[in-house]
C-alpha cells in the first residue's frame, strides 16, 4: 500500500486482504475494502490493514461473527427452509429434488470456513453446538490467526458465508440490543439496536429503535466515548468467557 520511512527502517504499510487478488474471494462476491473517493476520485484508495491482514472494519466483522456463529449454526440446523433468494433465481418445482436442505449446506460452509469438518447430518441440535465449539478453538486467539494470508482469506469467507445466511434465512440473529447506558445521540432514548453487516462491505451499525436513526459503530464509538469502549470491554471478555465454556462442555 505505501512504505514509511522510521530512521534507518522502512515500514510497508499493508492493504487489507481483500484488495489482493484471490481465487477463494473470488468465489464469495468479493469486493475490495477501499475509503471513500475524495477530492473527485473515482475510486477511494485500499483500506489499511490494522489487525495482521485485515482492515479495523473487517476485523470487527469477525469479531462480530465469531461471537454470533454458534447460535447461527444451530439455527441453520434447526429449519429446513430453502431461504430467501438473493439475486439468483430459482424454480420452485426444483426444490424438492435438493437431498439436503439448503440452510445445511450454508451451515456447511460456515462451519468449513472456521477450518473444521462437516456437521454430521445425523447430529443433533447439542452434538451441533459442540462441533461449532470445537470448531471455535482454532479461533481461540483470532488475531494470530489473521496475522496471515490465509487466515485473513478464512476469516472473510466466514464472515461472506455468515453474512448470505443472515441475508436468506432472516429469522436468524443478526441484531442485538445494546444495554443501558447507552442512548441514542439524537433522541436519547434507550432504544439501541447493534446490527450485524448483511452486505459485504457494510460496516458494523447501531440503530435506534425509538426514532430510527442509524449510526457506524465506528463513529458511535468515538462520539460516546469511555462509555463505548468500557462496553467493548466487557462483550469481548463475556465473548472470551463464553467460547472458554464452549470448549470446556466439548471435552467433557
Amino acid at each position: 500500500m505505501g512504505a514509511v520511512e522510521v530512521g534507518d527502517v522502512i515500514a510497508v504499510e499493508l492493504a487489507c486482504i481483500t484488495n489482493t487478488p484471490h481465487e477463494r474471494l473470488a468465489m464469495v462476491n468479493q469486493n475490495a475494502c477501499t475509503y471513500k473517493p475524495v477530492d473527485g476520485e473515482e475510486e477511494g484508495l485500499p483500506r489499511r490493514a490494522t489487525v495482521g491482514f485485515l482492515c479495523t472494519s473487517c476485523w470487527e466483522k469477525l469479531l462480530d461473527a465469531l461471537e454470533r456463529v454458534s447460535e447461527l449454526v444451530v439455527h441453520l440446523r434447526s429449519t429446513e427452509q430453502q431461504g430467501q433468494g438473493l439475486t439468483e433465481r430459482v424454480q420452485s418445482s426444483l426444490a424438492w429434488q435438493l437431498p439436503i436442505p439448503a440452510s445445511w449446506l450454508a451451515a456447511d460452509q460456515i462451519m468449513a470456513a472456521l477450518g473444521d469438518a462437516f456437521i454430521p447430518s445425523t447430529a443433533d441440535l447439542e452434538e451441533t453446538k459442540a462441533a461449532v465449539a470445537a470448531a471455535l478453538e482454532n479461533w481461540a486467539s483470532p488475531e494470530v490467526t489473521v496475522s496471515t494470508p490465509d487466515g485473513a482469506v478464512r476469516a472473510v469467507e466466514l464472515v461472506r458465508h455468515m453474512q448470505t445466511a443472515l441475508a436468506r434465512w432472516p429469522n436468524a440473529d443478526s441484531d442485538r440490543r445494546v444495554p443501558a447506558p447507552l442512548r441514542c445521540p439524537n433522541c436519547h432514548e434507550l432504544a439501541l439496536w447493534y446490527r450485524a453487516p448483511l452486505e459485504y462491505l457494510d460496516d458494523l451499525e447501531v440503530k435506534c429503535g425509538a426514532c430510527g436513526t442509524p449510526q457506524e459503530w465506528t463513529a458511535f464509538v468515538a462520539m460516546t466515548g469511555e462509555l463505548t469502549r468500557q462496553f467493548e470491554i466487557e462483550q469481548k471478555a463475556a465473548a472470551k468467557l463464553a467460547r472458554a465454556e464452549r470448549r470446556k462442555a466439548a471435552k467433557a
